[in-house]
């Protein structure tokens, strides 16, 4: 696989609509941003959550990455406001445009 490239192919469940996205989905979620590493507390700002909560997430699990990611996924789902959309911009806002585009081709129902 080229640089720069994420591979879903191995994602069997679906993101779907309506636009709302929640713990069901946050397997697929996790799947498709576990490249997201070095900047993980700034795409969890973009997805909207608060300074303290990250910090929260950081304090709890200072080495590990896996366990924040995760953390700050759930996080957000648990806010009942997490979108496929929101979920795509942030990646972006992050420059991970390879993800977001990897997110973007996943299918809907």
């Amino acid at each position: 696989m080229a640089e720069g490239y994420v591979s879903l192919s191995n994602i069997k469940i679906i993101i779907c609509g309506p636009p709302y996205v929640d713990q069901r989905h946050a397997i697929v979620i996790l799947k498709a941003i576990k490249d997201v590493v070095l900047e993980l507390e700034l795409f969890g700002t973009f997805l909207g959550l608060s300074d303290a909560v990250i910090q929260e997430i950081k304090i709890n699990s200072p080495h590990e990455v896996q366990t924040r990611r995760k953390d700050i996924i759930i996080a957000w789902l648990e806010t009942g406001t997490a979108t496929r959309s929101a979920l795509i911009s942030a990646l972006e806002d992050v420059k991970r445009f390879d993800i977001a585009a990897a997110v973007k081709r996943l299918p809907t129902v």
